[in-house]
């Protein structure tokens, strides 16, 4: 009687410890959807309480970032080797506009940074590149808010129109949502 009153103490601690191990490793897990990350969607109107909510364990800071044009709330979310930022509308300051993501998580097509362009082509076939006017290349489908800037080097001067051949071996550096 006394092995069966262990064996069932013994299981009880086992399921707890088990359920709160599930918990933890939850809170840590991030979400990358073509729309958002853990269900903070672009054009949705967030408040930092929506933020601790969706990343209990992250460090959450509003702050102002300056640009040629006038400067801009958003909202860094830290912890060990991830930082996302939240960029808010101007007009509409609830409004999420753009998700800029550094993270070892993997998104919904199997995107991680550090992949190559090459490697993530073969995920992702339809991706093309751009480079803007501040010389930032990005990776981007049709109709499709999820984005991966790419960075690398090249054997020449700044420009704009790279072919294929010159950014297939750039990695990816962050997962951007706009």
């Amino acid at each position: 009687m006394k092995k069966l009153i262990l064996l069932a103490l013994l299981t009880l601690i086992t399921i707890t410890s088990c359920k709160q191990k599930t918990t933890t490793k939850k809170s840590a897990i991030i979400s990358i959807t073509n729309n958002g990350i853990n269900g903070i969607d672009l054009k949705k109107c967030i408040t930092i309480d929506n933020l601790k909510d969706a990343f209990p364990s992250y460090t959450i800071t509003s702050k102002t970032g300056q640009q040629d044009g006038p400067d801009y709330l958003y909202f860094e979310v830290l912890k060990d080797s991830t930082t996302l930022n939240f960029m808010m509308n101007q007009q509409e300051v609830c409004l999420v506009n753009e998700i800029n993501a550094q993270t070892n998580s993997v998104d919904m097509y199997g995107v991680k940074i550090g992949m190559s362009y090459e490697e993530v082509k073969k995920l992702r076939p339809n991706l093309v590149h751009k480079t803007d006017y501040h010389f930032h290349t990005t990776l981007s489908e049709l109709n499709s808010n999820l984005k991966y800037e790419i960075s690398g080097t090249y054997d020449g001067p700044d420009k704009q129109d790279f072919i294929y051949d010159e950014v297939k071996k750039w990695k990816v550096t962050q997962f951007l949502i706009k």
